[in-house]
């Protein structure tokens, strides 16, 4: 575990075993994987590229190589050109995970956790902090916390820039835009929507 809490060293940040452990692994998700699988010549996908991607790490890492028409260069100054470059996207990275990623998952598995509270089924979520990318979160936390059953289907969010709510059906996964788990119901009254939920979908 000592080896993953360098990422938090770079930020000065403290932390618990369970967010280190839980940090790991995406930033290995996010960052490290790719660069392993070019090292090991893995291909990203099956088939024929339709187009090249040029602009990743390692297309960049590689323009740094000495060229072929080059005169006398100087490897040992691409290398270091390449580590100054690999670390600042590393640091890039471990501080947008740290920054970003990490308290948007605090704030939706709140949510999650006090669904019950909200409403006593459990199947519709609170968001205080409007503009959170919830969806990668919920779903991941969904199955980590084993409550796929609960088929929780409605978020409510706070919009911050009227001041109003918004409520939002959950897709049927992550990958789903239009299809959700219950959709909702064709009339919403302001004062009385609840009451409608009520009244139309028991089983919620």
């Amino acid at each position: 575990m000592k080896n993953h809490r360098n990422g938090f060293q770079i930020l000065g940040c403290s932390h618990d075993d369970r967010m280190v452990g839980i940090f790991y692994r995406k930033l290995y998700e996010t960052f490290v994987e790719a660069i392993d699988a070019v090292d090991n010549g893995i291909p990203q996908y099956d088939g024929i590229p339709r187009y090249q991607m040029c602009g990743g790490l390692s297309g960049r890492v590689g323009h740094l190589n000495p060229h072929w028409n080059e005169v006398d260069p100087n490897p040992d100054e691409r290398f270091q050109q390449a580590m100054e470059l690999v670390g600042g996207e590393f640091e890039s990275s471990v501080s947008y995970l740290a920054n970003v990623w990490w308290p948007a998952r605090e704030i939706v598995e709140k949510a999650i956790d006090e669904a019950p509270q909200v409403d006593k089924s459990g199947r519709i979520l609170y968001i205080s902090a409007g503009g959170v990318p919830w969806k990668e979160h919920f779903f991941e936390l969904e199955e980590e916390k084993g409550l796929a059953s609960r088929r929780m289907t409605y978020i409510i969010y706070e919009d911050s820039s009227s001041g109003t709510y918004r409520i939002q059906a959950i897709p049927n996964n992550r990958l789903s835009t239009f299809d959700n788990r219950l959709v909702f119901i064709h009339l919403f009254i302001p004062g009385i929507a609840w009451k409608l939920i009520d009244k139309d979908i028991p089983c919620l």
